[in-house]
């Protein structure tokens, strides 16, 4: 587990002030859960935890327990594979936090996944941190830029999901 760093979490939530409150939240590679918790605690309507980790997704359930958190779901799953088996969406997501494990190289694959299923909700903000070599021609064409930061290896940047442009018949 490799956890978001204080500082770049900050940095994170000034920039997703004005989109948490009131927003369905994905987490996923939530490792400690720290930042859907945080999502929680700066008005999130509910968040749904997914990671791998049999003892991260304990210990995710054990803070959501100790805090008196209702609004959480934890999944203890492969991400892309819990996307997949994602047939029924009840909400979808506002905001996706993504923070795969760097030696894994899965971040551009999931994120064209994840742009590819019915989980995010038009103008859906995503925070990916990744290795900075990841390469932005990887990452979904309806995905627009709107911040990024670099710290030593550590890139992370925040996307919204636009509408693709339905082609016009003439």
């Amino acid at each position: 587990m490799r956890p978001t760093a204080d500082r770049t979490r900050e940095t994170l939530f000034n920039w997703l002030q004005n989109e948490i409150a009131g927003e369905d939240c994905l987490d996923l590679f939530a490792g400690s859960g720290a930042l859907g918790i945080e999502a929680l605690s700066r008005g999130a309507r509910r968040v749904v935890f997914v990671d791998n980790g049999v003892l991260a997704s304990a210990a995710i359930l054990q803070n959501i327990e100790r805090l008196k958190i209702c609004d959480a779901e934890v999944n203890c799953s492969d991400a892309c594979q819990w996307i997949e088996q994602q047939t029924k969406i009840s909400a979808q997501f506002g905001v996706v936090f993504l923070d795969p494990p760097f030696a894994s190289n899965v971040t551009a694959r999931l994120c064209r996944q994840l742009a590819n299923s019915k989980l995010l909700k038009p103008g859906c903000r995503i925070y990916v941190e990744a290795a900075a070599s990841v390469d932005e021609e990887d990452m979904p064409e309806n995905w627009r830029m709107l911040k990024t930061r670099q710290a030593g290896a550590v890139r992370y940047c925040l996307y919204m999901q636009e509408q693709l442009q339905e082609p016009t018949h003439e």
